[in-house]
Parts: C-alpha cells; structure tokens; sequence
C-alpha cells in the first residue's frame, strides 16, 4: 500500500515539470539535434538537474520534483541557461514553464483560481492537453502536503531561469551534474476575504479567501453570476500591495426592485489618522497613519504617502500628504522622534543574537496573539536562548523585526523559524564586537583556548570562574575570538564569557 502511494507521488511530481520521465532512464530526453541518431558515448553526455521547492525563510523546508535530464555534447551544456537547459530536457515547444505550472497549482490552493482554470492555464504546452480538473486536484495533493499558506515567488524563480548552467563531472562515466534549481516558495502573510451579499445583508454565495504574499500580482476573481440580479462587483481585484487582512462585499440586487427615491450612495473615501508618530528607525507607510482609501463602488484603493518634505532622520513635526486614485487628498502629520538606541548595531544575516528579556517568536512580521508560536522566558545570562538571524521584516506599522532560526540545540523548540522583536531591550548580540582587558569565565563547564580561529588545535582548558587576560579581539566570519597574551584565542560569546574591568 505504502509501495503504491509512494509510486503515484512520484508519477505525479513528474508529470510537473514535463515528461522528464520519457525516454532514456529517468527523463534523459535528448534532441536530434545533439544526437543526429547517435549515442551518449558519441561525444555527447548525460546532463541532469534536480529540481526543488524550497522555501526562502527555511532553506530547511523543500520538496523534491525530481531530476530533469537531458543528453548533450559536454561542450554545449556550457553556457547554458536553466532555461534552455530544460527546453532541451522536455524536448516540445512550449507556452509555459513548468515552475508557470507550479504555479498555477498554488494559486489553486490559495484560492485565486478554480481546478478547472488551472486545467485550462496547463493545457497551454502539450504534455498537458488531457489534464482535468479532478487531475489537478491530484497534482496538488504533495505541494498541500509539505507547502500549505505559500506561494511560488515568480520574479526571484524567473531570474534564476536565467542564470548560466556550469555542469560538474560526477563520476566516472558520462555522467554530469547541474546545480539544483530551486523554485523559491514566500509563506503567504496577505488575505483577501470575499463576501457575496443580498440587498438585505444575507448570503448569496459561500464566502471565498484568497491568500498570498505581499508584493505578488495582483489576480482578478470573477463574482459569480446569480439570475435574475445584478452585481455591483463583477470582478473583485486583489491587490498583494502589504501585508494584513482585509475584506470586500460583493452586493447582488433582483432586477426591476424598486428603489424608490433612494440614490445610489457615492462611497469614494480617503480616511486616515490626523497625525502619527514614528522614531527615525521607522518606515512610513499608509498603515502608518491608518490610512484606507475606496472607489465610488466602496472597492479598496492604494494610498500614496508624499514624503518629500520629511527628514526622517531629523527629529521633528512634518506634514505629509496622503492621496488616492479616487481623487481624494488628506494632509496629516508626521511626528519624528530620536530612536531610543540610535547606536545600536542591526544584526546581519547569520548573526548569532540573543535574548534579554521575556520574548515570543511569532509566524508573521506584524505581531499578535495569533501569531505566537514559542514563548521565551527571562533566564539567567547562559540560559539566554540564541537565534541565528536568517532575513528581516516590517511590521504594518514598519517596526524591524529579525527572521531567525532557533539554534538552542538541546531545546525542543531548536530550529524552529519565525519572527522576533529587533528592539535591542529585548535581544542583543551574542558576541562581543569590542576588545576587552580581561574576562570571567561563566560557563558551566569552562571553555578551551585555541590555536586557531576556527576553534581547532585545542591547547588549554579554562574552568568556570577563571580569569584571562585580553590582548586583542579578531572576526570569525559572523563571530568573534578574544586573543589572549600567548597569541591563542577563545571563543567571545557572551554565553560563556564576561568582560570585567
């Protein structure tokens, strides 16, 4: 049974990205091109690339669709872009790429189109003209499975399209291997709730939600169309500009209803807060100033912030103004304070940090209740747990917030990925970034001084208490190491040591 279930996942993710099972051995499709009817061994090679789902905030996080594999002389596959590479593999002209049909699968599975618009979107390239709707149901059972709530980021997977293939000899034999090509999957942080009312509020149509990331492009639903009754949305545009939850009603009205001496209600608005207040860490944004703008029809518009006259690393009142595509302008202001640290460093990429106070790591940049995944209690300076910085984000109302991945090993919660608070009352580096004259050993178990960088060539043990003499402070990629007298060095994070006057 399990043999079975495992079979017809394969089958499915193969069927994905083209019959890269056709041919010889696993999808080794090769043009006539190359080959002129010849063989491998003729001075052409077997070439294959490993295509993956991977998700940009956990590297960890992937999913396989399988090796694509094409027969080519060794001096053609130099140069090659994955593009023209896969163009090569599938061997059939095609309207869309098969991260294009990916695609469409998730935004199936978001909600933005149907099964069978899906089936339609597929059939442009013949390896699909038999596909239905309950087929794409199929196909997208695996991506539920392993990426429910993300959507495939199109521009980022599109650049590495075109990026130059340089193939690397694998083993002895005809055999070469491409870098793995990656189809760069976002979590989703925007949702789009669709209501389709009656005239007297009740329901006309089961509700929809269309979920994706903010930045994505825009998508276009279609109302559905009940007889008898107009609509005063025929299409609902969703527009990804930030990230949140928002909703738009769709009203239906039985024709020839009399409406008396009743007008039509012009609902073009642009509403905000009349002033707001940032520090000159902050982004200004609409959601700054609460800022929500629609059309004559009550739709959602974008709103503009002019900050021409805003020097936000300058303390101090400004006035700014907010307009629409309606028409509408509001002017507000803009309250810029000093930030509370000005001097505080941002951890980079990689960084370790660690925490200082009781904090929580949340699914989202924009914090809430909901969002919480893992609590993190005050603890005692080496029981602070430590993260390691993977990205950045904002919060609605432009607050950083770090993207980290849990790196306290011996915690049930290590490697767990989320979003924590950058304010540095709450989190701190975990390494020292300036020399100190001495320092006390705090760990339990002491630590070791080394001959190298990289912490090898273990020359001393130090026990808990110790204290050693610093004649110097070096960099270790994204860490530190204090240089004692006798030129070795041990390690500075402020887990094991103290600096002491």
């Amino acid at each position: 049974m399990k043999s079975r279930i495992r079979n017809k996942f394969v089958r499915i993710i193969s069927i994905i990205i083209g019959a890269l099972v056709l041919g010889l051995g696993m999808g080794q499709v090769a043009s006539a091109s190359d080959t002129d009817g010849g063989s491998a061994m003729n001075g052409h090679r077997i070439f294959n690339a490993e295509v993956i789902l991977v998700s940009e905030e956990d590297p960890m996080k992937t999913l396989s669709l399988g090796s694509a594999k094409a027969i080519l002389l060794k001096e053609r596959a130099t140069g090659l872009t994955y593009k023209e590479f896969f163009e090569t593999a599938i061997k059939q002209e095609s309207s869309i790429d098969f991260y294009e049909v990916t695609n469409a699968i998730f935004l199936y599975m978001n909600g933005a189109l149907n099964a069978q618009q899906v089936a339609d979107v597929m059939k442009k390239s013949p390896l699909y003209d038999d596909i239905t709707a309950q087929g794409v149901e199929e196909l997208s059972q695996p991506f539920k499975d392993q990426f429910t709530g993300f959507s495939v980021n199109m521009s980022k997977t599109k650049e590495a399209d075109t990026k130059t293939v340089v193939p690397s000899h694998i083993e002895d034999g005809d055999t070469y291997s491409l870098p793995d090509f990656y189809v760069y999957m976002v979590r989703n942080n925007v949702t789009m709730h669709i209501n389709y009312l009656m005239s007297d509020g009740s329901k006309a149509f089961e509700p929809k939600a269309i979920s994706g990331y903010a930045g994505q492009d825009a998508v276009s639903i279609t109302s559905p169309v009940k007889e008898g009754y107009t609509i005063d949305k025929p299409t609902v545009q969703t527009a990804f500009t930030e990230a949140g939850n928002f909703t738009v009603n769709v009203h239906y009205q039985k024709i020839g209803t009399p409406t008396g001496t009743t007008t039509r209600v012009n609902a073009i608005s642009l509403t905000a807060d009349a002033s707001a207040t940032v520090t000159t860490a902050d982004i200004v944004n609409a959601a700054t100033f609460h800022a929500k703008a629609t059309d004559s029809q009550g739709r959602e518009l974008p709103v503009s912030v002019d900050l021409s006259k805003v020097n936000l690393k300058k303390p101090g009142t400004y006035s700014v103004s907010l307009s629409a595509a309606n028409g509408q302008t509001k002017v507000v202001s803009l309250i810029v304070k000093a930030a509370s640290t000005p001097a505080d460093k941002v951890a980079v990429k990689q960084e370790a940090i660690y925490g200082l106070k009781t904090l929580y790591l949340y699914r989202q940049p924009t914090f809430t209740k909901a969002q919480r995944l893992v609590k993190y209690s005050r603890k005692s300076r080496v029981d602070r747990p430590m993260f390691i910085v993977t990205g950045y984000g904002r919060s609605k109302a432009g607050r950083l917030r770090y993207q980290v991945r849990d790196a306290n090993q011996r915690s049930k919660t290590f490697g767990k990925t989320g979003y924590i608070t950058a304010n540095s009352k709450y989190v701190g580096l975990a390494y020292y970034q300036k020399v100190a004259q001495k320092i006390k050993i705090i760990n339990t178990h002491g630590i070791n001084s080394y001959q190298q960088l990289n912490l090898t060539g273990q020359q001393k043990h130090f026990k808990r208490e110790q204290t050693l003499k610093v004649v110097g402070l070096k960099k270790y990629h994204l860490t530190t190491r204090f240089v004692l007298s006798d030129g070795q060095v041990v390690t500075a994070n402020k887990k094991l040591v103290q600096v002491i006057k």
